[in-house]
């Protein structure tokens, strides 16, 4: 049997079956998927444990004020993750704004 070229290989994906070949499309896409709702959670999880410390020793708040942004962050999460899924599922780009969130969340929390 000879051996096969990288063009014969890339000729036999149009031997799978449609079924097939969207198996791999979601295959691959899980892992996009799986990334990026990790990288969200770490980008909105990461500034909890310091926030507190970085208001009442940098910005000198009084710990009221500090409980009360602390409960405010976990409800406007709450608040804009179904108007964010909303906008997306309506405009069809889920993926697209799904980076763009990651980006804003980069770039807050930078």
């Amino acid at each position: 049997m000879p051996a096969l070229s990288p063009m014969s290989e890339s000729s036999l994906d149009t031997d799978r079956s449609p079924a097939e070949r969207e198996e791999q499309l979601l295959g691959s896409l899980f892992y996009y998927v799986l990334l990026a709702t990790g990288l969200a959670f770490f980008n909105r999880a990461m500034p909890t444990p310091f926030l507190p410390l970085v208001l009442s020793e940098q910005f000198e708040e009084r710990s009221s004020t500090v409980g009360l942004i602390m409960a405010m962050y976990p409800l406007g999460a709450l608040v804009t993750t179904p108007w964010a899924s909303a906008v997306a599922r309506r405009t069809s780009h889920i993926a697209r704004m799904h980076a763009l969130a990651i980006y804003g969340m980069v770039l807050v929390s930078a």
